[in-house]
C-alpha cells in the first residue's frame, strides 16, 4: 500500500530511498548514503550531511527556506510538506518527486 503526501518541492529529478527520521542532531550520524532525511525543524548542522542524502523531507518551512536553498545548491531534492496525515516510519521506502511536490510512502 502506498500513501501520498504533497508539499513544495525544490529540485527536478525524482529520487527514491529509505526514510531516515531525524529527531535531533544526535541522529545525524545514523545517515547512510542514499537515505532520504525526514526532519521536523532542521538545524544548520544538517548541511554537513547533504553529500550522503538522496533527498530531504522537511515537516516545517517553505521552498524559500534556508534549508531548501542549501539543498538546491547541493543538488539534493527537497520537499517541504504542508502536513503529514500519518507519521513517516524510519526505514520505510520513499519516492520524492520535487517537480510535482509529491512524496510516495510505501507502507507495510
Amino acid at each position: 500500500m502506498t500513501r501520498v503526501e504533497f508539499g513544495e518541492g525544490v529540485g527536478r529529478a525524482p529520487v527514491a530511498g529509505p526514510a531516515r527520521v531525524l529527531h535531533t542532531r544526535a541522529d545525524y550520524p545514523s545517515l547512510h548514503d542514499g537515505d532520504i532525511a525526514v526532519v521536523g525543524t532542521p538545524d544548520t548542522e544538517l548541511v554537513l550531511w547533504l553529500d550522503r542524502l538522496a533527498g530531504i523531507v522537511c515537516l516545517t518551512g517553505t521552498a524559500e527556506s534556508h534549508l531548501a536553498m542549501l539543498a538546491a545548491e547541493a543538488d539534493v531534492p527537497c520537499l517541504m510538506l504542508r502536513s503529514v496525515g500519518e507519521e513517516i516510519v524510519d526505514g520505510c521506502q520513499l519516492v520524492l518527486d520535487p517537480a510535482v511536490g509529491e512524496l510516495r510512502i510505501a507502507q507495510a
